[in-house]
C-alpha cells in the first residue's frame, strides 16, 4: 500500500480584478507579490461569492492542478479565459485563489496524487456549484448526503446517525 500524500491549504489570496476581468499583466504582478507561494505544485481553486446570496456563500469557479509549479499553470491564457468568462457572465468583481501545495519530494506518485486530488475537487465543486467552469470531470451525476456531504439546503443535520457517519468518514 502506498503512502498517503498530503496537501496543505494555503491562505486564500484576493486576485486583482478590474471591470470583471483578470488581466494577464496584473496576474503576473500578483504572482510576483506572493512569489514564495507560487513556487510549489499541487491543486488550486479560484472562487467568488455567489451573487444574490444573503450569507455571502463562497463557491468554486475553476479548479485546476499544477504538476509543474503554480506560477507556470494558474494563470495560463486558457484558464484566464474561463475565469474571465465566468466573472463577466455573473458580473463579479472579486476573485479568490486558494493553493493546495502537495508536500513531499518530486516523484511520479506525487503527480498521481495531484491528478486524483484535482478529479475529486472538481467532482465536489460540481456538486456545490452547477456553474463550475471546468469541462473535464463535471458531467457526473450531482448528489449529496443530507446533513453530511454536499448538503444542498445549507441546514446542518444534528441527528446522532449523521454525526456518527461524519465521524466515520472524518467529514
Amino acid at each position: 500500500m502506498s503512502a498517503i500524500r498530503e496537501f496543505r491549504i494555503s491562505n486564500t489570496l484576493d486576485v486583482p480584478v478590474t471591470n470583471c476581468h483578470v488581466h494577464s499583466n496584473e496576474a503576473r504582478a500578483f504572482m510576483a507579490e506572493f512569489e514564495d507561494q507560487f513556487a510549489g505544485r499541487g491543486c488550486y481553486v479560484f472562487s467568488t461569492t455567489l451573487k444574490g446570496s444573503s450569507i455571502g456563500r463562497e463557491v468554486p469557479v475553476y479548479i485546476g492542478k499544477a504538476t509543474r509549479t503554480f506560477r507556470q499553470e494558474c494563470f495560463t491564457p486558457h484558464k484566464l479565459k474561463r475565469v474571465n468568462e465566468y466573472l463577466n457572465r455573473h458580473r463579479r468583481s472579486e476573485l479568490r485563489l486558494t493553493l493546495l501545495p502537495i508536500l513531499g519530494r518530486d516523484s511520479r506518485q506525487l503527480d498521481e496524487a495531484i491528478d486524483a486530488c484535482e478529479r475529486s475537487l472538481i467532482q465536489m465543486g460540481a456538486c456545490v456549484h452547477e456553474d463550475l467552469t471546468n469541462i473535464k470531470g463535471t458531467k457526473s451525476l450531482r448528489w449529496h448526503i443530507k446533513g453530511a456531504l454536499y448538503n444542498s439546503d445549507g441546514r446542518a443535520q444534528r441527528s446522532q446517525a449523521v454525526q456518527k457517519f461524519k465521524t466515520l468518514f472524518e467529514l
